[in-house]
């Protein structure tokens, strides 16, 4: 078991007072997420973290939740606590001591409160279903609720009933049904069966012992609010845990949720959907080994390690999430994938990181210390809190790629913005990305950088610039020749299209492609001015632009044109350039670039005056 010191117990604790008066009803299913208390993944108040959210304050799981569980109690085996006695009216139960022993298949009502005992289900073969009628369950010696044997396992939690279950700090293992050499049981709710929690109830765990929920074979929980405390895991599945239409807050000093079967390759994941879960987790907020698959509803996380994190694959296909945390936000050692919903990444070591990474949309948003989105192979270095301690990936070498299709993505990163080990390739989306680093770039890779469709706007004030080796559509690198403080405008005035661009971050270059830009155009170059419109993450339109100091003008007549002295320029892979005004390759076979279609206007840069 992993020691929690008495010190972390205490802050655990009153982080958990304070979800719980903040935390979600089911009066107000569509909109149930509460803020965690500070831990040390959150982001400081009125920090920059906070400044460039752009994720909506109440966002929309735009999901529909499944229809409750309901559940006939007619038939049902009652089961009354009051204290320290207990009474059992029907057969398949018996108490003992304050134990009460289930034996039998069936439905048994539980209501009232235990001082001290518990629940134990030994009925090898038979379905067993708990219904929490308005109880508490106290143990001071072990689980409140122990699924020794039993086919499966139902935890039913009685439509507008408050229920809770809470353990000692020392588990005694006297009884047949325990091992202390395994440390079995070791949560306020243990099953060694097939677990399914569901109900329109609520159910507050408070485990002070170890874990709150766990598992021993497939975990389901529909419906409920769950409100868990655990000094170590919070809610574990070991062959695998899946949460639909649940409220879900958990404040623990492990992992808040996870699954943990590393032998098979078809278990070992967890899967949420149309869920809030509001997580506070001393290491990673959900873990899975295989697979972790979240397709819809509202996350807050706020984690000293990984947000979330897969030894395996991760799928984001929809939903609203906001994260503060340690070290990656989104980590795969496999494939990370992106389709849809958004990602509000407020603090982080790294943002997305995966052996390969694949955006096709959603609504990215990620201010990290480090890389902003990192495909890369072997161990990453970063680990525990950015501590140093390794991720390992599911393969090494420079065979990792980085791929943009779709969606929007906006980076202020500490490091690198896009670092691949491999390749990237954009051909389409919006991708905002901002670099600080004095030794990185906005853009790192050790292969190649296809770019083919889409709208890029790269920001550096570090010395490696590097720009895409192979532009299917043109684009412009800039040096400004000196650092421009974040805020500052820049317009590129042409004579059919303006794009006023405002910096997010202070930098010394930008790199700008885009399907508007036209071959045989002249743009004028501006540092500095006013501007009257709307700033979008650096996207200005709807204004006009005025003053400014005219730094160069730029004819485009190939894919890649470029103006100023750069530093590092080509290393690790990248185009080097090193003379003001001086034209890159041209087409990818060195032809020259043929004339270019019709351009896609869904890009709303500046539309103010042509000329100042």
């Amino acid at each position: 078991m992993k020691k929690i010191n008495k010190a972390l117990a205490l802050i655990l604790c009153a982080a958990l007072c304070i979800a719980l008066l903040g935390a979600c009803g089911r009066a107000d299913s569509e909109n149930r997420a509460a803020s965690p208390s500070a831990g040390s993944g959150s982001a400081e108040s009125g920090s920059t973290e906070s400044a460039v959210s752009a994720a909506p304050s109440t966002p929309s799981a735009s999901a529909t939740l499944r229809t409750p569980a309901d559940i006939d109690l007619t038939e049902a085996v009652v089961i009354t606590l009051s204290g320290s006695s207990v009474q059992i009216d029907g057969s398949g139960a018996e108490e003992s001591g304050g134990v009460i022993t289930i034996t039998d298949g069936g439905i048994y009502a539980v209501s009232g409160t235990l001082d001290d005992g518990r629940i134990i289900v030994n009925a090898p073969g038979a379905k067993v279903t708990i219904a929490l009628n308005g109880a508490s369950i106290n143990c001071s010696y072990g689980s409140p609720i122990y699924i020794y044997k039993s086919s499966s396992a139902t935890v039913h939690l009685v439509a507008g009933t408050k229920n809770a279950l809470s353990d000692g700090k020392e588990y005694t293992y006297a009884d047949s049904f325990s091992s202390a050499s395994e440390e079995e049981p070791n949560a306020c709710l243990y099953s060694k069966s097939d677990l399914t929690i569901e109900g329109a109830g609520t159910l507050d765990v408070e485990a002070s012992f170890n874990n709150g929920i766990t598992g021993k074979d497939t975990l389901e929980i529909y419906d409920a609010d769950l409100f868990v405390f655990a000094v170590n895991h919070g809610i574990n599945g070991k062959d695998s845990n899946t949460i639909d239409s649940a409220c879900v807050t958990v404040t623990c000093g492990g992992d808040a949720i996870r699954s943990t079967n590393d032998s098979d390759s078809a278990l070992g994941w967890v899967d949420i959907s149309n869920s809030t879960l509001t997580l506070t987790s001393g290491e990673d907020g959900i873990q899975a080994e295989t697979a972790l698959t979240l397709s819809g509803g509202v996350l807050t996380l706020d984690c000293s390690d990984d947000a979330l994190h897969s030894n395996g694959d991760v799928l984001f296909s929809a939903g609203a999430c906001t994260i503060s945390t340690g070290d990656d936000a989104l980590h795969a050692d496999g494939t990370l994938t992106v389709s849809g919903g958004s990602i509000d990444i407020l603090k982080a070591y790294e943002g997305l990181e995966g052996s390969d990474v694949d955006i096709s949309g959603g609504e990215i948003s990620i201010v990290s210390s480090d890389d902003g989105v990192n495909a890369a192979g072997g161990s990453d270095g970063s680990g525990f809190g950015g501590r140093g301690t390794d991720n390992a990936f599911a393969s090494s070498g420079s065979g990792h790629s980085l791929t943009v299709s779709g969606g929007s993505l906006y980076i202020i990163a500490g490091g690198d913005g896009l670092d691949s080990n491999g390749t990237i390739t954009m051909t389409g989306g919006t991708v905002l990305v901002n670099s600080t680093g004095g030794g990185d770039g906005s853009l790192d890779y050790d292969g190649n950088f296809t770019l083919e469709g889409g709208v890029l706007l790269a920001a550096c004030s570090g010395s490696m610039v590097q720009v895409p080796t192979a532009p299917g559509q043109y684009t412009l690198s800039i040096q400004f020749g000196s650092i421009l403080p974040a805020g500052s405008y820049i317009r590129l005035a042409g004579s059919s299209k303006d794009f006023v661009f405002c910096l997010s971050a202070p930098a010394g270059n930008i790199i700008f492609s885009s399907p508007e830009l036209e071959k045989g155009d002249v743009y004028s170059v501006y540092c500095g001015g006013d501007y009257s419109g709307e700033n979008s993450r650096g996207l200005c339109s709807g204004g006009s632009y005025t003053g400014g100091t005219l730094l160069t003008e730029l004819d485009i007549s190939d894919y890649l044109t470029t103006y100023g002295q750069f530093g590092m320029g080509g290393s690790r892979g990248g185009n080097m350039f090193g003379k003001e005004g001086q034209h890159g390759s041209f087409g990818r076979d060195g032809t020259e670039p043929p004339d270019k279609p019709a351009p896609d206007t869904s890009f709303g840069g500046g539309g103010g005056d042509k000329r100042v």
